[in-house]
């Protein structure tokens, strides 16, 4: 599923295992760590490109393994 479906399915969908997963949704923009977060994931999240192969590369920078 391209990462941007993903994103708007969060955005509008009220099931319970929806709003348990936007627990893990980034602050709101007026968050000054949210511009730094941004550059560091916008090359991962091209147009199109599915969730689990954009996340996966970020995964092992969050587990230690840098990037």
């Amino acid at each position: 599923m391209p990462w941007e479906q993903v994103r708007d399915v969060l955005s509008q969908e009220r099931s319970p295992a929806t709003l348990e997963a936007y627990q893990y949704v980034s602050e709101p923009p007026h968050n000054a760590r949210l511009a730094a977060r941004r550059r560091y994931a916008t090359p991962s999240f091209p147009p199109g490109r599915p969730v689990l192969a954009a996340g996966s590369p970020m995964q092992g920078v969050l587990l230690g393994g840098g990037r």
